[in-house]
């Protein structure tokens, strides 16, 4: 994680003078490229791009199964847990290379003799730097982190448990002679380029370029690590064992963190797999475990106050291992979750509830929790009981009044979004009769939340479908494809429009969506978007979520034009999307753009 802008650093090692042998030089730039750039110009046709332009999400496996090799491998971007950018949609997740690292599938790539890390705290031990644990955590969830994703960073730069990030990364690239990177924050691109350049041009050798850039980045929190020092080869092999594939070799490694390691070092693993068969297994044959486990898990959510997520993920392990009752654990969730719901609701309170509601579906949405809602945030709590399998009866009541009675059009078409299966049908003719004095893009939003097909009267359209009906695919579509470019002028709204395009078939005319989106902008609601990019997730041959995801982006762009999307429906589209440096940009821009 970077405060400031740091571009990616890239450096050179030499075997003699100032001669360089021939290096293949491998760039993944998820922000500026001041310096990739400066060693462009000195070395080149030895810098290779390995980030694209694009969005694929498996751009990493593609190229590592490219064959390409790397002999210098520089990475740069924001960090926190995972490298990403402000603007690029593409991210690089730590625990992907630990995970492609171990299973020795991306060799060529993470073998890299020299790895620059260019990004805060990459190099981190469990050390206390200036900023507290509150802190970080503010800082990773402004830049868009999910609250649950960020505790997890926070806990490995600070927290008692699990593998610091220089550890991690050492695991990552365990072949590498050096790792350069930060032990915290680190300065902007612009005053470390000229420092790098210095210190490359003058060296000779590995021995020399490390002291050279340490003594260049001198006043920063420049770090030198060798992985074979940093990380013990047992800590190694047991870490890779408990992400193996192979579920006896996990089962394996769980019987030897329980019982011969120092079992908060690996506590972290436990905690994200709590549903894993091979922990459960590990632990039942282990019953002298079973305190060694319960005294770390009490002690860190001791420890864990501020991290709310780390508590819940506790609970849950201590839960799937038996070792409280289902009703222990269901009580202790919602104290957590009233408790948190005292502090204020805001956007991203809102996604981590969320995500503890989905964590058990026994949970209910309680009446006692709109004690704390305002008028001003009653779209945030309509929004969280959507999150809960069950809803107790006075609050749905209420929840229902407000959506009927408010004169709040975002309040009221969250209610709409969020209680969409639980309208019984008297109440569903109430709201179709109170909807004749709504805007067009409120009644578009009932008639989706009801799953309403609106009939398209129009008698050419209607004699198109007719000439249609017995075909599908591309046959069915060439045809209704002749009319609809002049119905779209003759329908009177969006909804008329999208249930046209709902007629079509095949993934090349799903741009039919699209052409009701222009012709109708002002009538753009959340579920049309959502539903129309399910669509194209449904029709793409591929599967490539790309198109999908930017149907949704493309949407809220406009909605946001019209001041006409609030940000529990901000946060509506971003659980919605499917690629995570998407999801990334979309939390800062429903944080900072609403």
């Amino acid at each position: 994680m970077k405060t400031l802008f740091l571009p990616i650093l890239a450096a050179l090692t030499f075997t003699t003078t100032n001669s360089a042998f021939a290096l293949n030089i491998c760039s993944m730039t998820f922000n500026s490229s001041n310096e990739r750039e400066t060693f462009k110009k000195i070395y080149p046709g030895s810098v290779h791009e390995l980030v694209p332009d694009d969005k694929n999400p498996n751009w990493l496996k593609d190229q590592c199964k490219s064959g390409i090799k790397c002999d210098v491998l520089l990475i740069s971007g924001h960090f926190g847990g995972t490298f990403f950018g402000e603007k690029s949609s593409q991210i690089l997740a730590l625990h992907d290379l630990e995970d492609l690292s171990c299973q020795h599938s991306c060799d060529s790539i993470l073998g890299a003799k020299q790895v620059y890390l260019m990004g805060c705290n990459t190099l981190a031990d469990k050390t206390p730097d200036h900023r507290s644990i509150d802190t970080y955590l503010k800082v990773l969830v402004q830049d868009g982190f999910p609250r649950s994703i960020a505790e997890d960073v926070v806990a490995s730069r600070y927290a008692n448990f699990g593998l610091s990030m220089a550890e991690r990364m050492s695991l990552a690239f365990n072949h590498s002679e050096s790792l350069y990177g930060f032990s915290s924050t680190g300065p902007l691109g612009a005053l470390a380029a000229p420092l790098l350049r210095e210190a490359v041009t003058r060296n000779a050798s590995v021995q020399e370029l490390d002291q050279a850039l340490k003594s260049a980045f001198s006043g920063t929190s420049f770090r030198v690590v060798h992985p074979q020092n940093e990380i013990q080869s047992e800590t190694q092999r047991l870490s890779c064992k408990l992400r193996s594939k192979d579920t006896s070799t996990r089962e394996a490694g769980y019987e030897q963190a329980l019982t011969q390691a120092p079992l908060s070092k690996y506590f972290d693993l436990f905690l994200n797999h709590s549903d894993d068969s091979a922990l459960k297994r590990a632990f039942e044959l282990l019953p002298s475990a079973r305190d060694k486990l319960e005294s770390l898990a009490q002690s860190i959510s001791e420890k864990s106050e501020v991290l709310i997520g780390i508590g819940v993920k506790v609970l849950k392990l201590r839960h799937e291992l038996q070792l409280i009752s289902d009703q222990e654990y269901k009580s202790k969730l919602e104290i957590m979750i009233e408790s948190r719901l005292k502090l204020g609701l805001d956007y991203i309170s809102l996604d981590q509830l969320c995500d503890i509601a989905q964590s058990d579906l026994s949970l209910s949405f309680q009446s006692n929790y709109l004690n704390y809602a305002s008028y001003s945030n009653r779209s945030y709590y309509e929004h969280l009981a959507g999150c809960f399998n069950h809803v107790s009866q006075d609050a749905l009541s209420t929840l229902k009044d407000w959506a009927v009675q408010s004169n709040d059009d975002s309040t009221r078409r969250e209610g709409l979004i969020t209680l969409a299966s639980r309208w019984s049908p008297s109440e569903m003719n109430t709201l179709q009769q109170m909807a004749l004095n709504w805007g067009a893009r409120d009644r578009l939003e009932l008639q989706l939340s009801l799953k309403q097909k609106v009939a398209v009267e129009d008698p050419q359209w209607n004699q198109t479908l007719n000439e249609a009906r017995g075909l599908s695919g591309n046959a069915r579509d060439s045809i209704l494809w002749r009319s609809f470019p002049s119905l779209i002028h003759r329908v009177r709204n969006l909804s008329a429009c999208l249930s046209a395009a709902s007629e079509f078939q095949t993934f090349d005319s799903l741009g039919t969506h699209w052409n009701c989106y222009d012709a109708f902008p002002q009538e753009i609601s959340v579920l049309a978007l959502i539903q129309s990019a399910q669509k194209y997730s449904r029709l793409e041959p591929s599967h490539n979520p790309e198109k999908a995801d930017d149907f949704i982006l493309g949407g809220f762009q406009r909605l946001r034009e019209q001041h006409a999307v609030n940000r529990s429906q901000c946060l509506t589209l971003t659980n919605a999307l499917q690629i995570p440096g998407n999801k990334i940009k979309q939390n800062w821009n429903c944080m900072n753009q609403i």
